[in-house]
């Protein structure tokens, strides 16, 4: 690596900005908006591209980000959507190309740590202060105040999951795990949003089926089925009452196409989209046609239903746009990032932790496409091809 020392503090600035695009991610558009590329400018003027490039091209995660953005920018041209909005959804996927910028910047695990922690630090006082308007001043929609429920409670559930981690292995064990007890109790009792239930659920069975044995975590799946279940039946807590409330929606919109709620009117996206795909399986409608497809085949919308942009699910809303060649790519990718994390030991098990968080998550809305569900993957992707790169090159010497 360069020892100049304007390649040192170029380097330098540029990781400060990739801190700060973690720290205001939590509740801040604008924050990481500027924070970001001024980490990209910091890469672009520090020069070295041969070092810089050498480090990322071994990347599979880099390769199959630029194949989906690739198939973005070829789906313009045979979508079925005007130009405004085929240039409006590629415009949002664009920002993958951020991701090998900040991987040049080369972060170590000590700047990686930084990143995570100063993402953590906004997190529990969002937490804080979630608790506060909801148990203090009694507000409805907390999450208000930080983005909205639904991605609100998603970064309280991913900061959840790595203090879990932590709790096993780090120093400071009980107070992570009380960390990781308080950020639940928010999640599954103050948090409206069924998102960050879901993914938080499933991040802790993740976690668990990692650190324990085989017939632990099959007690453990067993006794959290128990568990929601009566406090789906007592309507306890908010998970209580969403559970109870989602499978009687569920069961109106089924049995009596009643498409007056949340969970139902998801549903019907979902299962709309999916006739969408039938009719161009392989490559799809092309980037940005959801919007003009689906009033071509629904020319008649419900009252409820508005101008629908997307499906809100990612797993529906890329094969649309990109067939099933699109979401093949995506599954790779996410494989990718998986194990690409697999052998970094405690710092890998937080970003598989915050992978699985993210996946499951990803039903609930179109994530990528978001600016901030967008930014948090790009903040990952560059985390794990970074350290996994890092890794790579210290088991070649």
């Amino acid at each position: 690596m360069p020892t100049t020392p304007f390649y040192y503090y170029t380097r330098l600035t540029g990781l400060v900005c990739m801190v700060l695009l973690a720290f205001f991610l939590p509740f801040s558009i604008v924050g990481y908006n500027i924070a970001t590329p001024l980490a990209v400018i910091m890469v672009m003027i520090t020069g070295h591209w041969a070092i810089k490039w050498n480090f990322i091209k071994s990347s599979a995660v880099f390769w199959l980000l630029m194949a989906l953005l690739g198939l973005f920018f070829i789906g313009m041209f045979y979508s079925a959507g005007p130009w405004a909005d085929r240039w409006y959804v590629f415009h949002k996927n664009l920002r993958l190309l951020y991701i090998p910028f900040l991987v040049m910047l080369m972060p170590n695990k000590m700047w990686r740590q930084y990143i995570l922690n100063a993402y953590l630090v906004v997190c529990v006082l969002v937490a804080l202060c979630v608790t506060y308007f909801s148990l203090v001043l009694h507000s409805g929609s907390p999450f208000v105040h930080f983005h909205n429920h639904i991605f609100g409670s998603f970064m309280l559930a991913v900061a959840a999951i790595i203090f879990l981690v932590r709790s096993f292995h780090a120093k400071y064990r009980w107070l992570y795990l009380t960390l990781f007890v308080f950020f639940s109790y928010v999640i599954l009792f103050i948090n409206i949003g069924r998102t960050g239930m879901l993914a938080l659920i499933m991040g802790i069975l993740f976690i668990v089926y990692r650190q324990v044995s085989y017939k632990k975590f099959i007690a453990t799946v067993l006794l959290t089925v128990l568990l929601l279940a009566s406090l789906g039946f007592g309507q306890i807590g908010a998970v209580g009452v969403q559970i109870r409330r989602s499978l009687t929606n569920l069961s109106n919109y089924y049995h009596h196409r009643q498409l007056n709620t949340s969970a139902a009117i998801h549903s019907a996206y979902t299962v709309r989209a999916l006739k969408l795909l039938k009719d161009k399986p392989l490559f799809g409608h092309g980037t940005g046609a959801f919007r003009a497809v689906y009033k071509s085949a629904y020319n008649k919308p419900e009252a409820w239903q508005g101008d629908v942009g997307n499906p809100e699910n990612t797993y529906v809303n890329i094969p649309v746009q990109l067939g099933l060649v699109g979401l093949f790519v995506y599954f790779a990718l996410l494989l990718a990032l998986y194990r690409s994390s697999s052998t970094l030991k405690q710092e890998g098990l937080e970003y598989q932790g915050m992978l699985i968080v993210f996946i499951f998550a990803s039903p609930g809305d179109s994530f990528i496409q978001l600016s901030n569900g967008g930014f948090f993957f790009v903040l990952l992707c560059s985390l794990i091809i970074s350290a996994k790169q890092q890794w790579t090159l210290n088991h070649e010497r």
